[in-house]
């Protein structure tokens, strides 16, 4: 089937390929593709903004970290490390949702503009990950 013909129906958080005579293009339907595609982006700047939070809490726990293993004082240092491990995980789901999200956008402006933007960047991710490995 031609590419052009191709269309997506979003029920819930599942977006669904429909064919050319499922469509609906009333503007009520338009509206609704609208409505969703502007909550998706939102939601997506947000969690953006929460990686970013979250990686100056890393950058700071870490020096704190690194300054308990200087001084030898373990039981702040065990703490450290617990605080490292779990803002890492918290940070790792908000990379799977964001992936989730940014996956979701491009469907979405796909279907309203006809274009999608590449909105998860493989480079940027894989420098992230390396640049805070400190276990």
């Amino acid at each position: 089937m031609p590419f052009d013909m191709i269309a997506w129906r979003r029920s819930g958080n599942r977006i669904t390929r429909i064919e050319d005579d499922q469509r609906e293009q009333s503007p009520v339907k338009i509206q609704q593709l609208e409505h969703a595609l502007h909550t998706a982006q939102q939601k997506l700047m947000r969690a953006c903004q929460h990686i970013r939070l979250i990686d100056e809490k890393l950058r700071d726990v870490e020096v704190r970290y690194k300054r308990a293993v200087k001084n030898s004082r373990n039981s702040f240092h065990y703490n450290q490390r617990l605080n490292l491990s779990i803002l890492s995980g918290i940070k790792m789901m908000y990379f799977e949702y964001t992936t989730k999200m940014a996956t979701e956008v491009n469907q979405l402006r796909l279907l309203y503009y006809g274009d999608s933007a590449d909105l998860i960047n493989e480079s940027d991710s894989d420098s992230d990950e390396n640049e805070n490995s400190t276990f």
